[in-house]
Parts: C-alpha cells; sequence; structure tokens
C-alpha cells in the first residue's frame, strides 16, 4: 500500500525534472528583430530540432515564414501548446503561370526570409505574445514537391522576434483626449434625443 504513494512521488519528480530540463535546455531567442532560420534534413514531415525562449516584461512580436522553395508549412507551439498553423498554400507546382521550376524567382525562390515573409506565395504570418516565459517549437507540416510525387529531403522555416513597441505618453494623452471627446460626445446626444 505504501509503494503506490512513493511510486506517485518519484513519478511527479521525474516529469517536473524532465519539464524544468526542457526549459533549461532551450536556446534562448534574442529579441532583436533578426531572422533565425532553420533548414533540417526531414524526409516527413516532424519538429524542427531545439526550441526556443524568452522571458520579457513586455508583449513580444513575432513573426514566421517559409523561405527558398515555395510550399513548407508549419505549426508553431508554445509551452508544449500550439498555437497557429501557417498552412494552405499551394507549392511550386500548384502556382501555374510562368513558374517553371521550384528555384525560379517566377516560383518565388529566394534565400532572404524578409524577402520570403512579404511575399504572398510563402506561408507565413505574426503572432502576438503576452509579456511573461515563453518556449516555442515549431512543427513542419507540408513539404514543397521536387516534381511528381517526390519531395524535398529538408524542411525550412525562418522566425524572428522583438519586443512590441510602448506607445509614447503623447500618443497615449492624444488617445485619452478623443475617448473624453467622444464620451462628451455620446452624453450630449443622448441629452438632446431625449
Amino acid at each position: 500500500m505504501r509503494l503506490r504513494p512513493i511510486a506517485l512521488t518519484i513519478l511527479s519528480f521525474v516529469v517536473v525534472t524532465a519539464s524544468i530540463a526542457g526549459v533549461a535546455g532551450a536556446t534562448p531567442l534574442s529579441l532583436n528583430g533578426h531572422w533565425t532560420t532553420l533548414d533540417q534534413d526531414m524526409t516527413t514531415p516532424g519538429f524542427f530540432l531545439g526550441d526556443w525562449s524568452w522571458t520579457s516584461p513586455q508583449a513580444v512580436n513575432f513573426d514566421i515564414t517559409d523561405f527558398l522553395v515555395v510550399g513548407d508549412g508549419f505549426e508553431v507551439y508554445d509551452n508544449g501548446a500550439p498555437v497557429a498553423s501557417f498552412l494552405g498554400k499551394p507549392d511550386w507546382t500548384g502556382i501555374g503561370g510562368p513558374c517553371a521550376g521550384p528555384f525560379s524567382a517566377a516560383c518565388g525562390w529566394t534565400a532572404d526570409p524578409g524577402t520570403a515573409f512579404n511575399n504572398p506565395l510563402f506561408n507565413q504570418g505574426s503572432l502576438f505574445f503576452a509579456p511573461g516565459s515563453h518556449d516555442l517549437r515549431i512543427q513542419s507540416l507540408s513539404i514543397p514537391a521536387t516534381g511528381p510525387e517526390s519531395f524535398f529531403p529538408d524542411s525550412t522555416v525562418a522566425f524572428n522576434a522583438e519586443v512590441a513597441p510602448v506607445p509614447e505618453p503623447a500618443s497615449l494623452l492624444l488617445l485619452g483626449g478623443g475617448l473624453v471627446g467622444l464620451a462628451a460626445r455620446l452624453r450630449a446626444s443622448r441629452k438632446h434625443s431625449r
């Protein structure tokens, strides 16, 4: 009978230790807006190796994009929970028109994540993280085709993070003044309608 509480205590210790070790082993993500690029060998979609973490007293803007060949899709996890998926854009074989091969400009090919982020052919998006501690993992959901029924042996993703700008005091005063004026106008219109 005493074995059950002891086993539960040991199991709890292992789970807590493993979760602490996972966060402690995370790569700190600089909140400077510079792109981190990952090009990982994988023949089928799966998690990229590693995780990235930060702690910030301010909110953080996080941008993520496919780059190189159009067609990689992915999902972002924060502290083990899925946050957002970026999927649905066709790979280069579905673009049509002058797009004749995965490495052509007409198909969107670029080694620059900033260019890819601004190109609607790529799966990309922005996330907003509240102040606090975050530990991100990224899972590949799709890998672009190299041709009929064959796929690249790797998946790519790029991301950056930076502290969200805090409104200037003057901007807050203007906003506050506008809200006071709007409230006064609503009050006056209600008074006249009675």
